[in-house]
């Protein structure tokens, strides 16, 4: 699915990512939540302003449920732990390129093992910038957690 895709830069912290994405204007962003310098989340609030139509897609190795729910406040469309990469990075490139939320299975797995209700108190809506308002995970997270459970 994603042979026709390429990479176009590659940065080595996250202010080089900003950088970088103003000057490519990619179409999907890779980021980690621990990178060097400023952090993932900060640096996808960076490049949401220099590349709007960037698509940015963190893969990263925590699975805490604070950090998937910031991750898609900030705009991420795509969440992969670095376990699942193999397997789930193409499908969560290809979810974002055509807008749509992916969250990996080991992502799915840690926020069900997090608490009874992993939803709970959380809600899917889009603010009126079109971005994904605080309570973003409830209608996404509903829906991936059912999904994964056929």
């Amino acid at each position: 699915m994603i042979d026709d895709r390429r990479v176009v830069g590659e940065a080595k912290d996250g202010c080089e990512a900003v950088d970088l994405a103003a000057t490519l204007q990619p179409d999907v962003v890779l980021l980690d939540v621990g990178m060097p310098g400023i952090n993932g989340m900060e640096t996808a609030l960076l490049i949401r302003q220099v590349a709007p139509n960037a698509k940015i897609v963190f893969l990263t190795v925590t699975g805490d449920r604070d950090f998937i729910e910031h991750a898609f406040q900030v705009g991420a469309l795509g969440y992969v732990l670095k376990t699942d990469c193999g397997r789930e990075l193409g499908a969560a490139i290809e979810a974002a390129i055509h807008n749509s939320h992916f969250v990996s299975s080991g992502a799915v797995q840690d926020l069900r093992s997090q608490s009874q209700s992993p939803v709970a108190g959380l809600g899917l809506r889009e603010s009126d910038s079109g971005q994904p308002s605080s309570g973003v995970l409830r209608g996404l997270l509903s829906r991936v957690l059912s999904d994964t459970s056929r």
